[in-house]
């Protein structure tokens, strides 16, 4: 029974042709690389601050809670936070900046007016 051995030509066209289709799929990764760190690049930036700043509210898991003869033992009122966390990659003369005396007495007045009167 005669078997088929290619030609060494008809191999190395197979090869190139091989070669030709990985070359073109590793082009083709690279343009889209290319096309997301340096023509997309603001956008992702974009994107990417306004993912840093997160607004949580937590709402309270109970009511008011009250002793067997109806006395208000403990009650739910809204209570403000205000954090500054500085990033790492902030610099330290902003950081300095905004931990300023006057600053905190600013920030302080302003969330003393935001609490219900006691």
């Amino acid at each position: 029974m005669p078997r088929f051995h290619p030609t060494p030509s008809g191999r190395d066209t197979r090869f190139a042709v091989l070669a030709g289709i990985s070359a073109a799929g590793f082009l083709l990764l690279a343009i889209a690389l290319l096309k997301l760190q340096v023509v997309d690049h603001g956008e992702y930036q974009r994107l990417s601050q306004e993912n840093r700043v997160r607004l949580e509210v937590q709402r309270a898991p109970r009511g008011a809670i009250f002793d067997r003869n109806g006395v208000l033992l403990a009650d739910n009122r809204p209570s403000y936070n205000i954090v500054f966390k500085p990033l790492p990659a902030e610099s330290t003369a902003r950081v300095r900046a905004a931990v300023r005396a006057d600053w905190l007495a600013r920030v302080a007045w302003a969330s003393a007016r935001l609490r219900p009167p006691a």
